[in-house]
């Protein structure tokens, strides 16, 4: 303890300060802090003293009390110095306002509702302040003759302190950090973009001198200050709730028997690299008649989804797509692009061996079913459709669509870069990992990130 008070002493400059080295000077006060500076006020102890109990400078505590005391005048029954006038003490005037009904004070001048400067003709400033609190400690909090005082007259309170300081804290972090010239610019590059369907992830990778985080971007289109709105952005909308389908007992004709998700989890376990390369299978259906449907393939290391169309949604358009793969890639190509399959339940699956026997009745992939009703098992595809479904909206048909529309949708999407992949595209990273001749053959093409567009605007 000794030790303690040479080095507080040592510290102390030609101005009577304390160094900054001190332990816990420089932090912010604390409840407890303010308590236990309020109660060396009450009992008469000089900034010095109080400053060596709570490891501050005095100085710091003087703009405490400076900032954070609490005003006071006799019989004015407030805090705000603009509301206190001068004959307050000795004002008998009640009613000024003419709502006697609402009006709970018996005089005007203990009114806590209305403005007194405004509503009176013979208001006067009180501004006489008290002289002992000119100089420290700036508070009356030991004053005997504090209630007897027709001065202004100040008092630390501890809560009240702390109170003032958390609002003004708040008020610090209110706003954006940023000028009106870099908003204007922000808005100029992020707004186009959006509209064409980028989300702002994509816009951040795609834009490094932008120097914000995505989040950021959300919270400025949230505050309404960019030209866009919350219901632009890709997946800000709020979902409807939605509806518990009922848990049907599925129909099983043997043709899952050693190709359950359970099957598929044995496989993960003894056989990982093979099953590291799952592709994930599942189609797209448009509106209520529409014929053609999406075929969707999922390639999970690499998040790359190819789209085919198909004329019916049946097996047998399902083989044909299966076939035309082969034919370009080869069956050994096919083996090993798609060693495993993970799918649901559709009808348009139901013919396994179909799938799994190529051209040349020769084994080209291993096909595994996911558990009724648990699209979780296979959320990688299902979360990727979300992209198909910016440029075809739900409802909507796709008779009118071309295989070469499908193409193209697939391009954009596949071009879009990731948070993931830290940054990449799918369709970049596929080109790394994936061998040249199965690049070639599934025709993927990237698109330059500034000419992607993932809206109905697309086809056009």
């Amino acid at each position: 303890m000794g030790l303690y008070f040479i080095l507080v002493s040592s510290a102390v400059g030609k101005e009577g300060t304390i160094s900054k080295e001190i332990i816990g000077n420089g932090k912010h006060f604390t409840l407890d802090d303010r308590s236990a500076l309020q109660a060396g006020l009450d009992q008469k102890k000089s900034f010095r003293a109080i400053a060596k109990e709570l490891h501050k400078d005095p100085s710091t505590l003087a703009k405490e009390v400076k900032l954070n005391r609490t005003a006071y005048g006799r019989c004015f029954y407030t805090n705000s110095f603009g509301n206190l006038c001068k004959y307050a003490r000795l004002c008998k005037k009640t009613n000024l306002c003419h709502n006697r009904a609402k009006c709970k004070a018996s005089l005007c001048c203990r009114c806590r509702i209305h403005d007194r400067r405004r509503i009176c003709p013979d208001f006067v400033k009180f501004d006489h302040i008290c002289p002992a609190t000119e100089k420290a400690p700036f508070v009356r909090n030991s004053c005997s003759k504090f209630n007897r005082c027709d001065c202004f007259r100040f008092k630390y309170k501890a809560t009240a302190a702390q109170s003032s300081y958390e609002d003004r804290l708040r008020d610090t972090r209110t706003g954006i950090d940023m000028t009106a010239e870099r908003l204007a610019l922000l808005d100029q590059i992020v707004t186009p973009r959006i509209k064409k369907g980028d989300s702002p992830q994509t816009i951040v990778r795609n834009n490094p001198g932008l120097k914000v985080s995505s989040r950021t971007i959300y919270n400025y289109v949230d505050q309404g200050l960019l030209s866009v709105k919350n219901l632009d952005l890709p997946k800000k909308v709020v979902y409807k709730p939605r509806v518990k389908k009922k848990d049907y007992p599925v129909k099983d004709s043997g043709i899952f028997n050693g190709r359950t998700y359970n099957d598929f989890l044995e496989l993960v376990r003894n056989d990982p690299e093979r099953a590291a390369k799952t592709v994930e299978m599942d189609t797209v259906v448009g509106c209520e008649g529409s014929k053609k449907v999406i075929l969707t393939l999922f390639f999970r290391p690499y998040k790359l989804q190819l789209l085919f169309l198909m004329p019916d949604k049946t097996a047998l358009s399902v083989k044909t797509v299966f076939d035309r793969i082969e034919d370009k890639l080869t069956p050994i190509g096919f083996q090993q692009a798609f060693p495993v399959i993970l799918t649901d339940r559709g009808s348009e699956f139901s013919d396994p061996d179909s799938l799994e026997t190529g051209i040349q009745s020769e084994m080209r992939t291993s096909i595994y079913y996911c558990d009724p009703m648990c699209s979780n098992q296979k959320a990688y595809c299902e979360r990727n459709h979300e992209c198909i479904r910016k440029v075809l909206l739900k409802k909507s048909s796709f008779d009118s669509l071309t295989c070469y529309d499908i193409r193209k949708l697939c391009w954009h999407i596949n071009s879009t870069k990731r948070a993931s992949l830290n940054g990449q595209s799918p369709i970049k990273l596929a080109s790394l990992l994936l061998p040249k001749e199965i690049f070639e053959a599934l025709d993927l093409r990237e698109i330059p990130c500034n000419e992607i567009n993932l809206t109905p605007t697309l086809l056009k």
